[in-house]
């Protein structure tokens, strides 16, 4: 029988403590070269107080080779680790009691952005229409050679106006670049846990599916995420994410055509 896993919490860095966080990053992986990538990119971020939350998935985490040395005062650093391994899903839902920013932005390890990406994002955010649930830009995916780092594909987002095209484009090509939202809605919403693989497949998918049923996520093109191919997932968890991909695909074409209550 399947325990339910539980968290443990840590500070590696304190934030000034005048300074409030506009924004909580919740940063999923294992890998710490990975992790040390995203984190090099946010130290960069200007214009913004951040609170960076890393969420490993092994209970034997140690965060003891990242290097610390320039992170910023106005930034906090946690580690969330569970107390079994659990997945992407229930890990981030074990993390939403301890965001403390305005808005969100759940990431994978390796996530990489502009300098003033954070800030551009919030501001899209400030300023979208009322029944805007999150803004997203275009997701790279990048591939390391011996020559450096080198971007292999761009998957390009799109407005959720019209929820039917945009089911139907989402069928065809299910990765997107993840969205800056506000963190209450966050809370409220959570990642869900309950489609065919436990959380453990298609958790950003899911979400983004689940999102649509709050209102819209307006793309920016001028937004964007860079991603390392490598950390996507292997070709039989692809083929188990198309299944059930379909299955949550036509739960969400139902569910967006009844009437509100």
């Amino acid at each position: 029988m399947r325990r339910n896993p539980t968290a443990d919490l840590s500070t590696l860095r304190f934030r000034a403590k005048d300074l409030l966080p506009s924004t909580s990053l919740l940063l999923y992986g294992l890998d710490n070269t990975l992790f040390k990538k995203s984190l090099q990119s946010i130290q960069r971020q200007q214009g913004v107080s951040i609170d960076c939350l890393l969420l490993a998935d092994d209970p034997y985490y140690d965060p003891g080779a990242l290097s610390l040395k320039h992170w910023p005062d106005r930034f906090s650093l946690r580690v969330l680790t569970p107390s079994i391994p659990c997945g992407k899903s229930r890990l981030v839902n074990l993390a939403l009691p301890h965001i403390n920013g305005r808005n969100a932005l759940v990431l994978q390890a390796g996530d990489r952005f502009e300098r003033g990406e954070i800030a551009l994002m919030e501001k899209k955010l400030a300023k979208a229409p009322s029944r805007t649930v999150g803004v997203y830009g275009d997701l790279e995916l990048w591939e390391n050679t011996p020559q450096g780092d080198r971007v292999i594909r761009t998957v390009a987002g799109a407005n959720t106006r019209s929820k039917t095209r945009f089911l139907s484009r989402f069928k065809k090509e299910h990765r997107t670049a993840p969205p800056l939202l506000p963190a209450k809605l966050l809370k409220s919403i959570g990642y869900p846990t309950s489609y065919p693989g436990e959380g453990f497949l298609l958790a950003d998918a899911a979400f983004t599916l689940s999102l649509l049923r709050s209102g819209t996520l307006d793309h920016h093109p001028e937004l964007c995420i860079r991603r390392y191919a490598a950390s996507e997932p292997a070709l039989f968890q692809k083929e188990d994410e198309r299944r059930i991909l379909n299955v949550l695909l036509r739960q969400t074409a139902k569910d967006l055509s009844q009437p509100p209550h």
